[in-house]
């Protein structure tokens, strides 16, 4: 079964990242994962230093695009109703297993709550539909410390589901 649309709020689009735009993507990356901006449940924040940022830059984000599954069209950003870069993702699709996995997905701070993540999520399956797809795969648990992340997928749709084992060593 097709996977749907979610809705956005007015103004807000989902697109593929557009030639030109490395500095603005990078820009929404570092935005969305700064380490003292993450969604972490009340109590639950590690100590971080307010002025630490990511480490996400312009060479690296070559590195990834230079990978064999990266595919610009599948590389999804949200744009604002001004024009900036609200949120991004990755879905790297592999045609030998007819699978996508979403990886990263982050959204800027102020956009946050608004349905962006799952709806980014929702898009990306509907390209791994039309490529006759019928997977996609998101490497996050629900944790108690760092809600957010799993409840966007649940809430858009996704099931819980494991797929590989921890092997600890003592």
């Amino acid at each position: 079964a097709s996977p749907g649309r979610a809705s956005l709020p007015a103004g807000y689009q989902i697109r593929s990242v557009r030639d030109g735009e490395l500095d603005a993507r990078v820009q929404v990356h570092r935005a969305a994962w700064r380490p003292a901006t993450l969604p972490w449940a009340a109590g639950s924040q590690p100590t971080i230093a307010p002025e630490a940022t990511s480490r996400f830059t312009a060479a690296n984000y070559n590195q990834v695009r230079r990978t064999w599954l990266y595919e610009q069209s599948r590389d999804l950003v949200v744009e604002a109703p001004d024009g900036t870069l609200a949120a991004c993702c990755i879905a790297w699709w592999d045609p030998a297993v007819k699978c996508a996995e979403i990886e990263p997905l982050g959204v800027v701070p102020g956009h946050r709550g608004k349905g962006l993540a799952g709806a980014m999520c929702l898009e990306a399956a509907s390209q791994v539909d039309a490529l006759g797809g019928d997977q996609v795969f998101i490497n996050v648990g629900p944790r108690s410390d760092y809600p957010a992340p799993a409840g966007a997928y649940l809430k858009a749709g996704f099931e819980v589901r494991s797929r590989a084992r921890i092997f600890e060593r003592s």
